[in-house]
């Protein structure tokens, strides 16, 4: 998973070098720090539930991949923002 992110992250710096910051030029990766297994098992406390296997994977080599720079484009949130999306309902109706 993490060589894909890497190419993830390789190609769209090379497609769009002014959407990124001189860091992630720089580093020529769009993760953030890696969350915390405490992290992951809180967000799981919370919603009473186990998150899949692949996903925890995900975020303990990146808590967030890719923050754009505005609202138009997709992103992943971090684990303690993780939430139902019946929550997030008002956002499509």
């Amino acid at each position: 998973m993490k060589d894909t992110l890497k190419e993830i992250s390789l190609l769209a710096i090379q497609l769009n070098r002014e959407t990124f910051t001189d860091e992630q030029k720089n580093v020529e990766w769009l993760g953030n720090i890696p969350a915390q297994k405490e992290e992951i098992k809180l967000t799981e406390n919370r919603l009473g539930i186990e998150l899949p296997d692949d996903y925890k994977s995900f975020l303990l080599l990146t808590n967030v991949f890719f923050t754009p720079c505005d609202s138009t484009e997709p992103t992943f949130e971090p684990v303690s923002k993780v939430d139902y999306l019946k929550k997030y309902r008002y956002l499509f109706t």
